[in-house]
């Protein structure tokens, strides 16, 4: 109903009662005041709804709770539930929401943390790889642990579809005694809007090792980023573990990211809406669309 046939309703009602008692009146004059109530309502939730943050960084959740029974309930795939599933989200603190790792604890009443670590990541420009998978995206990212000499050179392909043969997709090589190579295949999930997530399939292998690991030749490597620091913490929340990193990016952005593994399934989904997205977004985050990989290197001077 429009306020303006509310007030036709009104007019009409009162007319009607020009002839009876006082009390008629008072009845129709207060129908009119709910029927625009009402309306001012939708009008107020509609904007409220539609409202952004300035720029195209990050967008408030309207209503976390719909916003996950929305999306996981539309969302087009079938549960796999023997495949790992990685969710995230990510906001800037300058813009809202929790500070700091820290503050993330204290948001979900976390006494102490499991373990912590102090990194530094950059990431690389390699050349085409032979038999890499139509469409998918190469990443080359080296992530040294400073605080007790742990290296990693990670390589990752990701991709809209799934990736039908894993077993020749790894270029790298385990050149040096101690190094010990993994693999693993994933969906990656990330609520980037108020009702919009984003998700990619990812297949990466990676080197650890005691010692620096050398980037192959063959990969023709070039930085495509600075030397970035970044914090890990990993808590326990409701018997699983989350990470939550705090990055600092080149150009002297403060970012963060809340991370949890699960199962590509929709009742995974939900829950990391419900446990993890809703508090943060509760407490005033913004969230940011990009992947913590496009932050790091389209930020880069």
């Amino acid at each position: 109903m429009s306020m303006f046939s509310a007030e036709r309703r009104e007019i009409s009602l009162a007319m009607m009662c020009s002839s009876r008692s006082v009390a008629c009146r008072i009845f129709s004059f207060a129908l009119f005041l709910i029927a625009s109530s009402v309306w001012a309502g939708k009008i107020y939730g509609h904007e409220v709804a539609g409202q952004r943050s300035d720029g195209s960084i990050g967008q408030k959740m309207s209503s976390v709770p719909d916003v996950a029974q929305r999306n996981a309930a539309s969302t087009d795939f079938v549960d796999e539930p023997d495949k790992e599933a990685e969710y995230a989200i990510r906001w800037f603190p300058s813009k809202g929401g929790p500070a700091n790792a820290t503050a993330v604890a204290k948001l979900f009443a976390i006494a102490a943390s499991k373990d912590e670590d102090k990194l530094v990541v950059r990431y690389y420009v390699v050349k085409p790889q032979a038999g890499a998978p139509v469409g998918a995206t190469a990443i080359l990212r080296s992530r040294d642990k400073a605080n007790n000499k742990k290296f990693q050179l990670m390589f990752k392909y990701r991709a809209s579809t799934p990736f039908d043969d894993k077993s020749k997709l790894c270029p790298l090589k385990a050149g040096n005694a101690g190094e010990d190579l993994t693999d693993k295949g994933e969906w990656d999930v990330s609520w980037v809007a108020s009702d919009r997530m984003e998700s990619a399939y990812s297949y990466s292998c990676s080197l650890k090792s005691d010692h620096p690991i050398a980037i192959q030749p063959a990969f023709e490597a070039r930085p495509r980023s600075p030397v970035i620091p970044m914090r890990r913490v990993r808590y326990e929340l409701d018997g699983e573990e989350i990470s939550v990193e705090e990055w600092s990016l080149p150009d002297g952005r403060f970012a963060i990211e809340v991370s949890r593994m699960g199962k590509r399934t929709h009742a995974s989904l939900k829950d990391f809406v419900h446990t993890v997205s809703e508090p943060i977004v509760g407490a005033g985050a913004l969230l940011i669309p990009e992947s913590m990989t496009k932050l790091a290197t389209r930020s880069s001077p």
